[in-house]
């Protein structure tokens, strides 16, 4: 067997065992849906003001400036709509540093 049979054959491993937690992973939705409320709501918020054009995400991290994806964090989840935008990387920094 070569290498790239090898690759497949735990590619489907891990997809097969990854399937087999999804009840799993709905519980511990609803536990942090349980735990963070405040969090669900402003997400939610956020997310229905950009699909209905309320507000416009950006293209580029207000941080480092790269351009792609990007995803909006509460300073203050009282205030849903008032978001910073930045991308994955500069997001769990923030989050690491606990100024959450």
């Amino acid at each position: 067997m070569n290498d790239s049979q090898t690759a497949y054959k735990q590619r489907m491993r891990k997809s097969r065992e990854w399937g087999q937690h999804r009840g799993d992973r709905s519980a511990q939705s609803a536990r942090y849906r349980e735990k963070y409320p405040e969090r669900v709501r402003a997400s939610g918020q956020l997310q229905y003001a950009v699909q209905t054009g309320k507000i416009k995400k950006p293209k580029h991290c207000e941080i480092c400036l790269r351009k792609g994806e990007v995803e909006g964090h509460h300073e203050d989840y009282d205030k849903p709509l008032e978001v910073v935008w930045i991308c994955w990387s500069c997001h769990n920094v923030i989050h690491m540093e606990g100024n959450e």
